[in-house]
């Protein structure tokens, strides 16, 4: 494979080989490794401004991510510059021949720190269709900067944080195996604002519908919520990286859960117009590590795209991440009125 550099992801794929699109390759155990990488339907390549064609027989090979690096068909990349490629099975080489007739070794280039995130698909941002109406809000509460810290525990429906105050609770993450990393992050959570939304507007940013139950009727809501993440912190494990993307520590929005205990998986804060998750990256545009040795903080605004049951009144659910935590105390609900 070769590498170029790219920002956006689509889908999280696992690897057990080079992905050179060259043909079949089969190796011995102990030169092949399991990885979980990400392919990006959004990156494009280019030779002598011409796009690659990275399709063949058997679909389309769109560029690969896999910590921090991009890669892309070396068969597509290499026959774009004139050159021919062709897997040397005695050798277990991949051969590229340039259109001089010289044989060329690519060089992987250092790191170039493309963020990986797969918690939605990229989508294409456009404007709302005229048609449609424009959004009702509720009325919006104090600026989250000057949000009052909620006086709720935020543990159950009943005493849920109310809308416009702001919730602060330390979470960790510790599912990997006990040789991972693991991290920690102070979150303080404000859902500023709450706006009736139409299936016509979020089709018009992008939105996919996922309807998982076709017996619960589902109506749509945005969010303009602020989060504050604070001293970000990670723990090395003996076989993991020592490492991980500021970007990514985010609280997990679950779904949401009415008083009768009905509840609906699903949200977005990504790959959208004015999104959270974009936001975010916009922030973050240099792409921060956090390690061992060095914490990260940031503070961002956005919009979440949250699913609500009809004629019921839902709570937003966020999901803590401490896998020492028992079942009924990950939940953490916000009132969306």
């Amino acid at each position: 494979m070769l590498k170029v550099t790219s920002k956006k992801v689509m889908s999280i794929i696992t690897v057990s080989s080079m992905l050179l699109a060259v043909g079949a390759v089969a190796y011995a155990d102990t030169t092949l490794k399991k990885i979980s990488a990400y392919q990006n339907a959004a990156i494009s390549i280019e030779v002598d401004n011409q796009k690659v064609n990275l399709s063949s027989s058997e679909g389309t090979m769109y560029p690969i991510i896999y910590e921090g690096h991009s890669y892309v068909s070396a068969k597509a990349v290499s026959e774009a510059l004139g050159a021919t490629v062709k897997w040397d099975n005695s050798r277990q080489a991949v051969v590229i021949t340039s259109a001089n007739g010289g044989t060329s070794t690519s060089v992987v280039p250092d790191k170039d720190n493309t963020v990986a995130q797969a918690t939605a698909k990229p989508v294409t941002v456009s404007t709302p269709p005229a048609t449609e109406s424009t959004p009702q809000a509720t009325p919006k509460p104090a600026a989250s900067s000057s949000a009052t810290a909620s006086n709720n525990s935020g543990a159950s429906f009943a005493d849920a944080v109310k809308l416009g105050t702001s919730f602060t609770y330390t979470d960790l993450d510790n599912n990997y195996s006990p040789k991972g990393d693991s991290t920690s992050a102070q979150y303080t959570f404000t859902i500023n604002e709450v706006t009736s939304t139409t299936l016509g507007q979020l089709h018009a940013l992008g939105f996919e519908e996922h309807v998982t139950d076709p017996d619960v009727a589902v109506d749509y809501v945005l969010l303009d919520v602020t989060l504050k993440v604070k001293n970000a912190t990670l723990v090395k494990g003996s076989q993991d990286q020592g490492r991980k993307f500021l970007s990514s520590f985010t609280p997990t929005i679950w779904g949401v859960e009415t008083s009768s205990g009905q509840y609906y998986i699903g949200g977005s804060s990504d790959y959208f117009e004015g999104s959270l998750g974009e936001n975010i990256e916009k922030l973050l545009a240099d792409f921060p590590e956090v390690t061992p040795s060095k914490p990260g903080s940031f503070e961002a605004s956005g919009k979440v795209i949250l699913p609500i049951i009809k004629g019921k009144e839902n709570n937003l659910v966020l999901h803590r991440k401490d896998s020492k935590l028992e079942s009924d105390k990950t939940s953490i609900y916000f009132k969306l009125k």
